[in-house]
């Protein structure tokens, strides 16, 4: 990673440093709890060992998004990657970001962030402590010591009226604090149910996306949205029952394909064996790294031998 253009921090606690600094922290994934602090004009994000910021996520292109400073913000483009670039549940292909975004990249979400560090001015001056001159102390008098029984008499019978409209003014204050305290309560919780109530929709509109793909039979995408469902409520029911279905269709009907290719193959139908091969290739497009992807190709590659066709030739583009 170039550290010229960020600077890395294994934990999720702000950088002492005064000024004003933008950051990107891992809320999941292999990387969780890392921060990154952005340092240049242009950082690049994808899965390649050589971009500004790796993202450790098969789901990731190798040149995934870009981030570019524009004044005093950062703007988020997406590179043209297989699976795009999300922030919050809006897929974008440029977003100039805000303090607080949640930007999705595959299964890998981080939360941008504005930290302002303000330059501590502490001065410590040292005690100074001026002597004053002794001098000589008065004579006192019988009639001073009077004046002085009657002036304490007077302020202990002040201190005694004023301790009972104390007592009062504090019972009062307690009242107070008691109802503020009360109706900070009542705020705190409606403001908590609020926040709760708009996340279990932003979770349900996820779910909805996810539902259409998996109809479409986009099971990769489908499993992403509920991912991302499972990312912002971990304890989401609903979400975890239509992951597993949609992993478990997914691999049901790669498997049946399998299947269907390796009987094509053993009685030299060529034909059914590419269509077979093709039907995974499509399922696992965007995945070319999934072990069931190289499996098709190299099924794809066996059927060129027999036919003796080129290898360059692409079987499914020829069977579209």
């Amino acid at each position: 990673m170039a550290t010229k253009t960020v600077i890395l921090k294994k934990d999720f606690r702000p950088i002492i440093i005064p000024g004003k600094h933008h950051r990107l922290l891992c809320l999941n994934g292999k990387n969780k709890g890392f921060s990154y602090y952005l340092k240049s004009g242009r950082i690049i994000l994808g899965r390649s060992k050589r971009v500004d910021i790796q993202v450790l996520d098969s789901q990731s292109s190798r040149n995934h998004a870009e981030l570019t400073r524009v004044g005093e913000c950062y703007v988020l483009t997406d590179l043209g990657s297989q699976n795009g670039v999300f922030i919050e549940d809006d897929k974008i292909v440029q977003h100039e970001l805000k303090d607080g975004d949640r930007i999705l990249i595959g299964k890998t979400a981080f939360k941008y962030n504005i930290i302002i560090n303000k330059e501590s001015n502490i001065i410590h001056d040292e005690d100074k402590v001026e002597l004053d001159d002794i001098k000589e102390k008065p004579k006192v008098t019988k009639k001073d010591n009077k004046k002085k029984i009657i002036i304490g008499i007077i302020l202990i019978l002040t201190f005694l009226l004023l301790d009972d409209e104390t007592e009062d003014i504090k019972s009062k204050k307690k009242k107070n604090i008691k109802k503020g305290t009360d109706e900070i309560s009542s705020l705190l919780k409606k403001k908590g149910q609020k926040k709760d109530k708009d996340l279990e929709n932003r979770v349900d509109v996820i779910i909805k996306r996810g539902l259409r793909e998996y109809r479409e039979e986009n099971y990769f995408r489908s499993i992403a949205e509920f991912n991302y469902a499972l990312i912002l409520s971990p304890n989401h029911t609903r979400a975890s029952f239509y992951l597993n279905r949609a992993k478990q269709d997914l691999d049901a009907e790669i498997n049946l394909n399998f299947y269907r290719s390796k009987r094509a193959m053993d009685a030299l139908k060529f034909g059914e064996a590419i269509v077979a091969n093709c039907e995974v290739r499509k399922f696992l497009k965007g995945y070319e790294l999934d072990d069931r992807y190289k499996e098709a190709v190299s099924n794809l590659d066996k059927v060129k031998i027999k036919l003796n066709k080129d290898q360059k030739l692409d079987l499914c583009g020829a069977k579209r």
